[in-house]
């Protein structure tokens, strides 16, 4: 598809279809890390937090499974809020959740968007075959065909960016 040659409100359904493939793909990545990992997250969270260093990379971890350091808080709100754990070791796993989440963005950021293809066609091959015999397996499926939906997403956005960046219109109303 030529991006130069799109109208103005075809660009714009462009970045808007394209937000929409990004918070999908998100969806579908945090739903299969929950689906496949979740008891251990929330056993982690609530184990590892007896220092405070150790409480800070539990929630650099979860984080980064998770890609929010939202769903790490509303998890430590409800360990909070029947006392399984204490103030400081909360405070030091919600710091490695905010650092976990700016890992996860720096990853996002590399020269990684041209591995989607790959990443889809492993996540419908891990995700159908392994569908009854090994449902972590089947996570994975999910886990890699969401991530591929973010780096095509990513992709697109950055396309979409470039024709905008060359028009003369965008500027004056930024400027």
């Amino acid at each position: 598809m030529q991006l130069v040659n799109l109208s103005g409100t075809g660009l714009l359904t462009l970045i808007a279809g394209s937000a929409a493939l990004l918070l999908w793909g998100a969806r579908m990545t945090r739903t299969g890390m929950i689906r496949a990992f979740g008891r251990g997250i929330g056993e982690a969270l609530s184990k590892g937090t007896n220092n405070r260093f150790k409480a800070c990379l539990v929630g650099l971890i979860a984080a980064s499974v998770l890609q929010s350091s939202t769903a790490v808080s509303v998890l430590l709100a409800s360990f909070a809020s029947s006392s399984a754990i204490s103030t400081s070791a909360g405070l030091a796993i919600l710091l490695g959740a905010d650092v976990g989440s700016a890992l996860a963005a720096q990853l996002l950021s590399l020269k990684i968007h041209q591995f989607w293809p790959g990443l889809f066609f492993l996540g419908y091959v891990l995700h159908a075959a392994f569908s009854e015999r090994n449902p972590m397996v089947k996570q994975a499926g999910r886990i890699c065909m969401g991530l591929g939906l973010i780096f095509l997403s990513l992709s697109t956005l950055a396309s979409t960016a470039a024709v905008f960046q060359g028009s003369n219109l965008i500027q004056v109303i930024l400027i």
